[in-house]
């Protein structure tokens, strides 16, 4: 058991420090910017630029959204981790962390940031400590906590501009990731219902890798991107792979 949640403050560190640089890279944090710095933008992850599944978790596109990220972090992870150990916290962080961005990247076109779809995954362990013994996690934590999920995940559909698969695909990862690492389950179907939906998010991780490339919405993002970069070389490759597209699908 971890005594202090050293990652927890390495992450939020990394956090700052990442938003930080990129603020002095680029106070308006353009999209060329985002894109360099590895935020989830679905035409780099079809491109096979895998890191861009686990970069966004340690970006934030403002200090409010920064701060107001790494406070839920310090809220909500020390507890894991103590809970976890360090290394089981580590992966499960980066597990949730990805899962959140393939989320993201099957049903969401812009561009995506943030701590979030981790802390929605920290707010599922404490689902599951509520299932594993509900008379003693109400007695050491009360309805506030739960009261609390609830809310996040009520504000998830009621906030404009909030990327909704990122948070939920996050709360499912917490799920899956809490399943699979964890032997103490409140049912014994965790286990099989986490690797039947491990395997349904990578059948869409799968089939949204082959058909999106072939999409409209794949050339423009990819163009956007080397025209605003002043590429004009890489733009001109991408118009014209975009012409051969239009004459495959005539």
């Amino acid at each position: 058991m971890a005594k202090k949640p050293v990652l927890t403050y390495t992450v939020i560190a990394i956090n700052s420090l990442l938003f930080i640089a990129m603020m002095v890279y680029d106070r308006q944090l353009s999209y060329p910017t985002l894109v360099n710095f590895g935020a989830k933008v679905n035409f780099r992850i079809a491109d096979y630029k895998f890191w861009h599944l686990v970069m966004p978790m340690f970006l934030h596109g403002s200090v409010q959204h920064l701060l107001f990220n790494n406070l839920a972090l310090y809220y909500f992870a020390p507890l894991i981790e103590f809970q976890l150990g360090r290394l089981r916290f580590a992966v499960s962080y980066i597990a949730i962390g990805i899962i959140a961005a393939i989320g993201s990247f099957i049903f969401v076109p812009n561009v995506s940031l943030g701590a979030s779809g981790v802390i929605y995954g920290f707010m599922a362990y404490h689902l599951y400590l509520y299932l594993l013994n509900k008379q003693l996690y109400l007695r050491i934590f009360g309805n506030s906590i739960l009261q609390l999920i609830a809310v996040n995940l009520a504000l998830t559909f009621l906030v404009p501009n909030i990327d909704i698969a990122g948070h939920l695909f996050g709360f499912i990862g917490g799920f899956i990731v809490y399943s699979l690492i964890i032997k103490q389950l409140p049912n014994r179907l965790f286990k099989p219902l986490a690797i039947v939906l491990l395997i349904a998010i990578g059948g869409g991780f799968f089939y949204r890798m082959l058909y999106y490339p072939k999409t409209e919405d794949y050339f423009m993002a990819k163009g956007a991107y080397y025209y605003q970069m002043e590429d004009w070389q890489e733009l001109q490759k991408v118009e014209n792979d975009y012409q051969k597209f239009l004459e495959t699908t005539q």
